[in-house]
C-alpha cells in the first residue's frame, strides 16, 4: 500500500498537530533544548504557528533560527474574485540571502504600494480588511534600518506576532564547532555517507512511489559532498576533490535542506518542531541518522494550519494579509478547548 505524505489541512482554521498535545507534553522536561527553524521570507499564517507555539512553551532552552542560506524568491500571492493568485514580485535572484543588503524604504514603499493597487483591485469586497492588516505590517518594516535583507525580514516577522525571542541565523550556527565536527564526519566518510543517503532516497521513493528523481531531495554524485559552499554571494556544490580540511575556514559552507535538520537534531535540539512540509523529509533524516551516526532519532512535532481569506479557498497568501491576534488565538484555542481535528500522521 502506498504510504501518503502529510499535507496541510483542508478547511479553515483547521490545525494539525503530531504527536497530541498531550503527548508531546509529556516528552519535555524543564531542560530540554526545543526549536524551530525557517526562511524569514513572507509564507503564510499556517507556517506562523510553529513560531507562536515555540514562543509560549514553558521552556528556557528555546531558539528560533532562520535560513539564511537559501537563494532569495520573495514573492507575494495575491488572491483574485476570479479565484486565480498572481504573484508580486519582490526579489528574485541567485544570490544567496546570507550577506544580501537591506533595500532602500523607497523599494519597500514602491513594493507595498504595487500590493496594495492589486488588493484594490483584485478583491475589492474585501480590501479594507486586508490592507488593515497590510498597513500593520508595512509601519513595522519601515521602522527597520538594519544592514542585511534577512534581520529586517526576521525582525518584522517577530514584531507582527508579539514574539520577544531572540533568534540567530544558520550562518552563525556554522560558525560554531559542533558544525564543525559534523562537517568532519561526513567529510572523512563520505563513501559511506553517500551510499546510505543515496539508497535511503530510493527506498523512499519505492514507498511513497515517487518517480520524479530530486523528490524530495536529488542523489549525491560521486564525491559530491551535501554541502553548499558560497562563493561570490551564490551557492555552489559541494565536491571533496575541491575542498581540503585544512582550507575550512576559508570558504562559507553551509548544510543543504537534508543535513540542515539532521544536523540541528543532532547536535541543537532534543525536540525539533516542523511544519508540514519539513516533517515529509524525516523519513530520509530518521534513517540516515540511525544508519550513519548510529543514533537514535531525536523527537520532533509537527504544527501548522490552514487560513482562508474569507470564502476564499487559496491558503498560499502571505501572513501579513491577517490578523495577527487571529492566528494567534486560533492556536490557543486548538490546544486548550482541543475543538479542531487532530490529524493522524501517515
Amino acid at each position: 500500500m502506498k504510504k501518503k505524505l502529510l499535507k496541510p489541512p483542508q478547511n479553515d482554521g483547521q490545525i494539525i498537530f503530531l504527536p497530541d498535545p498531550a503527548i508531546f507534553s509529556s516528552f519535555l522536561k524543564e531542560e530540554t533544548r526545543i526549536g524551530t527553524a525557517h526562511q524569514p521570507y513572507f509564507f503564510n499564517p499556517g507556517v506562523s504557528l510553529k513560531f507562536i507555539f515555540l514562543d509560549n512553551l514553558p521552556q528556557k532552552n528555546k531558539e528560533i533560527i532562520f535560513l539564511d542560506t537559501d537563494r532569495i524568491s520573495i514573492k507575494v500571492n495575491v488572491p483574485s474574485k476570479e479565484g486565480f493568485i498572481y504573484p508580486k514580485e519582490f526579489i528574485n535572484t541567485k544570490k544567496v540571502l546570507y550577506n544580501y543588503p537591506a533595500p532602500s524604504k523607497d523599494r519597500f514603499l514602491e513594493f507595498f504600494s504595487s500590493l496594495e493597487e492589486a488588493i484594490k483591485n483584485s478583491i475589492p469586497q474585501y480590501s479594507q480588511e486586508i490592507l488593515s492588516n497590510l498597513a500593520t505590517f508595512k509601519e513595522i518594516i519601515l521602522t527597520k534600518k538594519y544592514k542585511f535583507l534577512k534581520e529586517v525580514l526576521a525582525d518584522s516577522f517577530l514584531e507582527f506576532y508579539g514574539i520577544k525571542r531572540d533568534y540567530c541565523f544558520v550562518s552563525d550556527v556554522i560558525r560554531q564547532q559542533e558544525f564543525r565536527y559534523f562537517f568532519e564526519k561526513i567529510y572523512n566518510e563520505d563513501t559511506t555517507f553517500k551510499e546510505i543517503f543515496n539508497t535511503t532516497l530510493d527506498d523512499y521513493r519505492r514507498e511513497f512511489r515517487f518517480r520524479y528523481k530530486n523528490f524530495p531531495f536529488p542523489k549525491l554524485q560521486n564525491d559530491e559532498l551535501p554541502f553548499w559552499i558560497v562563493k561570490d554571494g551564490e551557492r555552489k556544490r559541494c565536491f571533496k576533490k575541491d575542498l581540503h580540511l585544512s582550507d575550512f575556514k576559508k570558504y562559507v559552507i553551509v548544510p543543504r535542506a537534508s543535513t540542515l535538520t539532521i544536523f540541528l537534531r543532532l547536535y541543537r535540539f532534543d525536540f525539533f518542531i516542523h511544519g508540514v512540509g519539513g516533517s515529509n523529509y524525516e523519513w530520509v533524516a530518521n534513517r540516515v541518522i540511525e544508519k550513519f551516526f548510529k543514533k537514535r532519532p531525536p523527537l520532533f512535532a509537527v504544527v501548522s494550519g490552514t487560513f482562508f481569506i474569507n470564502d476564499l479557498r487559496g491558503r498560499e497568501f502571505p501572513y501579513f494579509f491577517y490578523n495577527p491576534l487571529k492566528i494567534k488565538l486560533s492556536l490557543t484555542s486548538f490546544l486548550w478547548e482541543k475543538n479542531t481535528e487532530v490529524i493522524v500522521s501517515p
